[in-house]
């Protein structure tokens, strides 16, 4: 979880000061394209970056909970249980459902001007 966080910050960094991983000029990558996050890229981003932290602490938790055995006192608090397990995911849940990537990877592909399936080509009769 923790290396998904970091490639999550590498990713928003590159994307957001325009500084791709591989520069234009290199063999695949002759085009040079400026990219700039959109309002809807924006919100997917922020979207993914609030429910990881809703689930990291979650499994923060959990490792604590787990720390002192299956007899340690934390294991044994239903409120802290209902807290720091079942919201933390319902909440991680939530911010996924308003900010659906489904929906706003479909607007960002349309203003990009690619698509995100491959159609099937057509054939030509001759």
């Amino acid at each position: 979880m923790s290396i998904f966080i970091h490639l999550v910050i590498e990713y928003v960094w590159r994307r957001a000061a325009d500084c791709p991983f591989r520069k234009p000029g290199i063999a695949g990558n002759e085009e040079e394209v400026h990219r700039v996050l959109t309002r809807e890229m924006k919100l997917l981003i922020t979207g993914i970056c609030v429910s990881t932290v809703f689930v990291y602490l979650r499994s923060l938790y959990r490792v604590i909970e787990f720390a002192n055995g299956s007899n340690g006192p934390i294991i044994h608090t239903q409120v802290l249980f209902n807290v720091f397990d079942g919201a933390m995911i319902t909440f991680g849940m939530f911010a996924l459902n308003f900010m659906h990537p489904g929906l706003l990877l479909k607007s960002t592909a349309a203003d990009a001007g690619y698509e995100l399936t491959e159609q099937p080509s057509q054939a030509v009769a001759t």
